[in-house]
């Protein structure tokens, strides 16, 4: 399924549009506009599709005309993408009741988007909703008038698991918090 893509060129804060044909693999495919048969490709260095960027890993060019493969490399969020979350989730969600519950939902619905759809688009963007509540109560802090008793119990679990996970590890992480 053929999508939108923004593209931007090295020095050029002009944002040009194109569209992607992803391949099997949703990080490779083909870019396609009339402009492109205009440009280096070496100067794309930039593309978004779907509100996520990617930087361009590698590009050949085809023999059609205005036609180019590439292989994206996603890049992490950043903080302009979590702001714009954030406003947009207190918006749609003013009340901080229940962040623990959302944080919980959310963190299923990313798992879920991993472990069915691999690191995809649709997959980072659960994290980056993951994210967004967890901001949430680290900058509002939750109000906890009508919390599932069970919310927090549960979620205590999961930290139970992975550090069970981590200890069985040869070279494991430093888990240890910051104060």
């Amino acid at each position: 399924m053929s999508k939108l893509a923004t593209l931007f060129l090295n020095g050029e804060r002009t944002r040009y549009e194109a569209m992607f044909e992803p391949d099997e693999n949703p990080h490779t495919g083909v870019l396609t506009a009339s402009w492109l048969r205009h440009v280096y490709y070496g100067a794309i260095n930039r593309v978004v599709i779907d509100d996520l960027e990617f930087s361009v890993k590698s590009l050949e060019r085809l023999q059609i005309s205005g036609a180019i493969r590439v292989v994206l490399e996603p890049l992490p969020p950043n903080l302009s993408t979590l702001a714009d979350e954030l406003v947009y989730a207190r918006t749609k969600f003013p009340s901080n009741q229940y962040l623990f519950e959302a944080l919980a939902e959310e963190i299923g619905e990313m798992a879920d988007a991993f472990r069915t759809l691999g690191d995809t688009v649709e997959a980072r963007k659960e994290a980056l909703q993951v994210a967004c509540v967890a901001m949430r109560i680290a900058t509002e802090g939750p109000d906890r008038t009508g919390e599932h008793p069970d919310t927090l119990n549960r979620m205590a679990d999961l930290e139970t698991f992975a550090r069970e996970f981590f200890t069985s590890l040869k070279h494991r992480p430093d888990l240890s918090a910051r104060s």
